[in-house]
């Protein structure tokens, strides 16, 4: 959070201020990104939609941290990082509208409802910000919604230019490098996802599903919510006390290997045992600790896939494991990666799409690092002939879209920490497990 900021009041609701000015200005900047452009036009655009966005508390700034953080992989670096500044935290609302909130939702202020409440915020984010508080001797964190924030970006996520405007960041590129994608479909997706972060209710049901799921687990740790003290607009949970991320990378090797194991295990043991994912892998939603284990925040955003969903993202792993090309293009096929009418080389499929499991490929204990990822990301995502001589052929089902994004995300953050492991070992377990 930045030194002294202006406390926000209420959520701009004009029309022309809120989607005009940001659809046309992403729309023009979407122009420039691409291979071959220059790349001052591509940085310059690029901060004009993180400004725009930033200017907007609601669904556009939320779109797009989604956008710059789920494509981070089709995106030049100089764009990346200044699309990443939608990630840092936004400005502070003044305390007499948290405490208009507290008091609307729990029936007291937050004085009353709680028996000490911090009126400085912890962090302030695109939606909400979290205050410490004490219920009893607990101590607790208290997330609080901004007022109007829910209409407003419900209102503006059913507003079909602005989606197309959201949308029109990734498209120009999206089809050049991953082939063909339902563009209305992709659009939902996203509008689905962040609508379900203006429910509170429904994510204090997302942390109490992890929070069982990883129970007694020594080194996966999920808050608990405090559920006489949350609502759809106030979500109370238990206080974790951890290293951040800046802290962490700094970490001895030993401990920085256990929480890439403890991050693996919880990224990827959610996905493929339970079907579920909390699809925001940022180092931000970590707290670290000193005996191995991690703590995981923020379930706003989870993504559920089917059981069919998760068979056929389990096939392509098995094949993986097989080194067997052709066991790879039938599940792609069947998981409607490749058409099932077109006729595809099986060898050339697997060559473009096998670096993208080079953590399970490699030699174990494989040492993730930013220069390997970055090198797998530029061959396995849109910059070398060889997937570009294949991805005509290949279909993103916007289903999956997160499930990318859970990868690269958890790909990013192990690599941040240059976390070593046997991760053939744990995700083979996963791949192979009935």
């Amino acid at each position: 959070m930045s030194e002294d900021p202006a406390p926000q009041r209420r959520l701009p609701t004009s029309r022309i201020a809120r989607i005009v000015k940001p659809a046309m200005r992403s729309s023009r900047a979407a122009l420039t990104f691409g291979r071959g452009r220059d790349m001052d036009r591509v940085i310059r655009s690029a901060q004009q939609v993180a400004d725009v966005m930033g200017e907007m508390k609601g669904a556009f700034m939320k779109v797009g941290q989604l956008l710059s953080f789920a494509d981070t992989a089709m995106l030049p670096p100089e764009v990346r990082e200044v699309l990443a500044t939608l990630q840092a935290d936004a400005p502070p609302m003044a305390y007499e509208l948290v405490a208009e909130v507290v008091e609307a939702e729990l029936g007291a202020p937050p004085d009353q409802a709680f028996d000490w409440f911090s009126p400085v915020p912890m962090a302030a984010a695109s939606i909400g910000q979290v205050h410490a508080a004490r219920v009893g001797d607990d101590e607790v964190v208290v997330k609080v919604q901004y007022p109007g924030v829910a209409d407003a970006v419900a209102a503006d996520l059913n507003n079909a230019g602005l989606m197309a405007a959201a949308v029109s960041l990734v498209q120009p590129i999206a089809r050049a490098y991953m082939g063909r994608i339902d563009v209305k479909a992709l659009a939902e997706e996203i509008r689905d996802r962040v609508l379900e972060e203006l429910d509170y209710v429904g994510e204090a049901a997302n942390q109490r599903l992890f929070a069982d799921l990883y129970r007694g687990d020594p080194t996966i740790r999920i808050p608990e919510v405090y559920e006489d003290r949350s609502t759809g607009r106030v979500l109370t949970s238990a206080y974790h006390d951890g290293m951040r991320w800046a802290a962490a990378i700094e970490a001895p090797k030993e401990l920085r290997d256990q929480w890439g194991l403890a991050i693996s295990r919880f990224a990827f043991g959610s996905l493929y045992r339970e079907g579920v994912a909390n699809v925001d892998p940022h180092p931000g939603n970590y707290l670290f600790h000193e005996d191995g284990a991690v703590t995981f925040l923020d379930f706003g955003c989870v993504k559920r896939l089917t059981p069919d969903g998760v068979g056929s993202i389990r096939a392509l792993g098995r094949a993986v494991l097989a080194d067997d090309a052709e066991q790879f293009a039938e599940a792609m096929r069947e998981g409607g990666f490749l058409a099932p009418d077109k006729a595809v080389d099986a060898d050339r499929v697997y060559a473009a799409f096998r670096p993208a499991y080079l953590p399970v490929l490699s030699p174990q204990p494989y040492t993730y690092s930013p220069e390997e990822t970055a090198k797998m990301i530029e061959t396995n995502l849109g910059l070398t002939d060889e997937y570009l001589a294949i991805v005509r052929d290949f279909a993103l089902p916007p289903d999956f879209l997160f499930v990318g994004r859970i990868a690269l995300g958890t790909h990013s953050v192990l690599s941040g920490l240059r976390a070593t492991g046997d991760w053939r070992s744990l995700l083979g377990d996963l791949w192979e497990a009935a």
